[in-house]
């Protein structure tokens, strides 16, 4: 059975929701987010905290997305051990 919004809230991001943070987080090009601010600017019930993590895990240019490559574990544990 699939929850829905009300039932869980902060699951799931639908494309609208996306697409909008994406929008307002193309007319913030300072590095200091106000998080708060650009929550309210979005105008979709999201937290600041809902919105920065949204950003940075997931949308954010460059943000790591799916496994690590054979690689890329090679040089964490070269570092590690």
């Amino acid at each position: 059975q699939t929850l829905s919004r009300s039932q869980a809230p902060g699951i799931g991001w639908p494309p609208a929701e996306d697409l909008r943070l994406t929008e307002v987080m193309s007319n913030h090009k300072s590095s200091q987010v106000n998080w708060d601010q650009l929550c309210q600017e979005h105008g979709m019930g999201r937290t600041a905290r809902e919105c920065h993590d949204r950003w940075t895990r997931y949308l954010k240019p460059g943000s790591r997305k799916g496994q690590w490559r054979e690689e890329e574990d090679a040089i964490v544990l070269r570092v590690i051990f």
